[in-house]
């Protein structure tokens, strides 16, 4: 075969302002006198550390049993800056197993270079972790790090799988240059993502002759040379209200298109959607668990099959496979499924209880059902411009009825029905409809999601709180709600509920609709605390009992990626205060309303007093569940001036 006749330009899905820029050249174990001497990094005073430089090369080798392998060498320097807050000395290189083949992890090489000395890590500390089925990590810990160490790290992975590589640009602590480079025989074509909205600073293409032969098969081939680089990359800060890490990071991503074999053959790689539509019909371990309509039909209760309602029905068939299965805690979503047994043992992964959910239904004459491949929060929104199977690690159902849609998961105990569980909320799901092929469709988050306070109170003249409370939580909140419950005993639960302040007892806890989904979860129980008193007045803590809303979980200084709060959600907390015949107000918090521009959202509190009675009411509402970076700093500072609302403005009484 002759090499060069394949030798296919690799095709781009990113655009970039580009500067030339040449290779450095960086040799391991000799950090410059810049680098030893560095004491802060100016873009960022209080990073902990600065990654000073990083780079990656993917080749393609002939490894030593004669079998094509993708090589990746990686080679980092890191310097510390503050050894008390730097997390990173602990370097662990992740790689995945099938038995005794696939990926391996070799020339590893690390050294703490500091003050004119050199320590290397032995190989006797260099350990090998097993924590997840068929994934090991190489890790190993620098030594002697204090501030102003360069750790510095170099290693190999050779790889069977030639389907999918990157390179992240970005990390936890800044980075002041990192390079990526790529020499691929041009029998394979890739397709390029970057990802993470930064420019590139260089990025240079070409053809390199000859770079590639195999002894016996021709000419030796051309590669398509591909160089990266990115400089004075911010360090990534995670927070709370971000989906997965990896839509945000600045990476580049290849995905395998096609290869041609020695004797040029060629395979096709990534698929249409409607190659992956006639797979999934005849697959074994998913389409085929699809066809169990009529075993399904046999166990399903009679009166199930005699509702005539639609909804009602598909309810009912909802929280009976609901009922009858316990999630074992796997996905499995392309492997180890068979219904019936599952059904059988009363016990499966995802994709069992999520089929055998579509297969109810359609038993039941809900014929308007089918499979949903999506993925989890944590695992990152699927490529939709061409499927990559490994991006998807969640299955559901998708329902039908006249104009209305709903998504189902029977995995999880607490969800009701037409409720997404919080951890699959990622953006789209991909529909398979296998008759009019799959699409893609908005996966949104339940609209109504409540928690309602009322509490009447009484304080005597010793400052001793007491009185009743109830409390009503709905959608998503009624589901953590139930969660909690049903993961402790009464006694831990009430526990639980005493944390919110020092000296809070609760007693009589009666719960509602713990197992009606369909309800709202109700709780009232009975209270006893004590107010603080400071000289000769007692200071009451109004929002003692809300268990939300008492920090503030937006601490950046600025933040470039999408805030996602998950769904929208309503608080409304009424207090009643009965005062005693020989107390007073002395002061009342001032009343106040607090708004999100665009009528995103709005926090209102209100305070009045008649005949020693006071009154409280404040309702915070956000209307939307996604924000934009623009409106980062309004988010951080509505927030910030309802958690002092809640946890800094006490009502005030005189003895």
């Amino acid at each position: 075969m002759n090499f060069r006749i394949y030798c296919t330009l690799i095709s781009l899905l990113l655009i970039s302002t580009l500067t030339a820029q040449k290779k450095k050249e960086v040799a391991f174990g000799k950090p410059s006198q810049e680098e030893l001497f560095m004491k802060t990094y100016p873009d960022d005073p209080e990073a902990a550390a600065v990654e000073l430089y990083s780079q990656g090369k993917v080749s393609v080798i002939l490894n030593e049993h004669r079998y094509l392998q993708i090589k990746k060498v990686v080679h980092k320097k890191i310097k510390v800056l503050n050894v008390d807050r730097f997390k990173g000395a602990t370097i662990e290189i992740p790689y995945y197993k099938e038995g005794k083949s696939g990926m391996v992890v070799k020339d590893i090489k690390a050294v703490t270079h500091y003050n004119g000395t050199m320590t290397y890590v032995s190989g006797k500390d260099i350990f090998t972790k097993d924590p997840y089925e068929n994934w090991r990590f190489e890790t190993f810990t620098f030594p002697n790090v204090k501030n102003g160490s360069i750790l510095e790290y170099t290693y190999t992975v050779e790889s069977p799988y030639f389907h999918t590589y990157e390179w992240e640009f970005q990390g936890d602590y800044p980075t002041i240059y990192s390079e990526f480079i790529s020499e691929i025989p041009g029998n394979y074509t890739y397709r390029i993502g970057l990802f993470g909205g930064r420019k590139l600073d260089t990025h240079d293409t070409s053809v390199k002759k000859n770079c590639f032969s195999v002894d016996g098969y021709g000419d030796a081939a051309d590669c398509t040379y591909e160089f990266y680089v990115m400089n004075n990359v911010p360090a990534f800060k995670e927070e709370d209200f971000m989906l997965a890490r990896e839509n945000y990071i600045a990476r580049v991503k290849y995905e395998l298109k096609e290869s041609f074999d020695f004797q040029g053959k060629r395979t096709k790689h990534t698929k249409e959607w409607r190659d992956v539509d006639k797979e999934f019909r005849t697959d074994k371990a998913m389409g085929r668990q699809l066809k169990s309509k009529s075993f399904f039909g046999n166990q399903l209760p009679e009166n199930i099959q005699t509702i005539s309602d639609p909804l009602e029905k598909a309810k009912a068939v909802y929280y009976f496979i609901q009922d009858h299965y316990t999630w074992n805690g796997k996905y499995r979503i392309f492997s180890d499924i068979d219904v019936k047994k599952a059904f059988n043992t009363g016990s499966g992964n995802l994709a069992e209880i999520n089929l055998s959910l579509i297969n109810a239904l359609r038993a039941a004459g809900l014929e308007d059902t089918q499979l949903v491949l999506s993925a989890t929060r944590e695992a990152g929104i699927p490529n939709q411009l061409f499927p990559v199977l490994t991006e998807f690690n969640y299955v559901m159902a998708w329902l039908k009825i006249g104009d209305n849609e709903y998504y189902l998961d029977a995995a999880d105990k607490y969800t009701p029905f037409g409720i997404v569980p919080f951890r699959a909320l990622n953006s789209v799901g991909r529909i398979m409809d296998f008759k009019n092929g799959s699409y893609w469709h908005p996966i949104t988050p339940h609209k109504k999601n409540v928690i309602f306070v009322n509490s009447v109170l009484t304080i005597d003249g010793d400052g001793l709180v007491t009185g009743k409370v109830g409390e009503q939580h709905m959608g998503y909140f009624g589901r953590t709600k139930r969660f909690d419950i049903g993961s402790a005993t009464k006694d831990d639960y009430t526990g639980e509920k005493e944390q919110l302040h020092e000296t809070l007892e609760v007693s009589n806890l009666e719960i509602e609709n713990f197992k009606d989904l369909e309800k709202n979860l109700k709780e009232t129980y009975d209270i006893e605390m004590e107010a603080e008193l400071i000289g000769n007045d007692f200071y009451l803590p109004t929002f003692f009992l809300l268990e939300y809303l008492n920090e503030n979980p937006f601490k950046l200084e600025s933040r470039d990626y999408l805030v996602e709060m998950g769904y929208p959600m309503i608080y409304t907390y009424l207090a009643r205060f009965t005062l005693d015949e020989s107390l007073s107000v002395k002061t009342l918090p001032t009343n106040k309303t607090l708004k999100l521009p665009d009528d995103a959202g709005i926090c209102s509190v209100v305070y009045n007093e008649a005949d020693g009675v006071i009154g409280v009411r404040l309702n915070f509402k956000l209307n939307q569940h996604e924000f934009s970076p623009e409106y980062y700093d309004a988010l951080k500072d509505f927030f910030s001036k309802t958690v002092q609302i809640t946890t800094k403005e006490p009502i005030v009484i005189s003895k």
